[in-house]
């Protein structure tokens, strides 16, 4: 493992393998379609930045083997689960709270995100409501 440009090392085709991971921060942009507790239809607009903290454990349970693009895969995944955190929290709020104070969508979406992210070695950097 090594962090940098310019890092040679043999390589066999026959027998070797290697995996390029991209090691700066990832941007997911989301939109949640949720039901307040009125029964009111809300979209809440939010965005997640990401960083692999520890590679040995991403590597082990992630999936990155989209040649085009290695890290859509965990990007849908960490996205899907950021949908879900703004609408179980959501639920649970009236219009007005949903409106006029974010704070609590930003801290069970950081909480919720903090928890999964640990256990694949990653680090939660951002979250903010747009």
């Amino acid at each position: 493992m090594h962090i940098g440009l310019g890092v040679s090392f043999r390589y066999r085709p026959q027998t070797d393998a290697f995996l390029v991971v991209p090691g700066a921060m990832q941007t997911i942009l989301l939109s949640a379609f949720s039901i307040c507790r009125e029964l009111q239809g809300v979209v809440v607009q939010a965005y997640v930045q990401w960083i692999i903290e520890d590679f040995a454990t991403a590597y082990r349970r992630l999936d990155f083997s989209d040649p085009d693009d290695p890290m859509r895969l965990v990007n849908l995944q960490l996205k899907e689960q950021a949908e879900a955190a703004i609408k179980d929290k959501v639920a649970t709020m009236s219009v007005h709270d949903v409106l006029s104070d974010k704070q609590p969508i930003v801290e069970e979406l950081t909480s919720r995100m903090g928890a999964v992210a640990e256990g694949l070695g990653l680090r939660i950097v951002t979250v903010q409501i747009k």
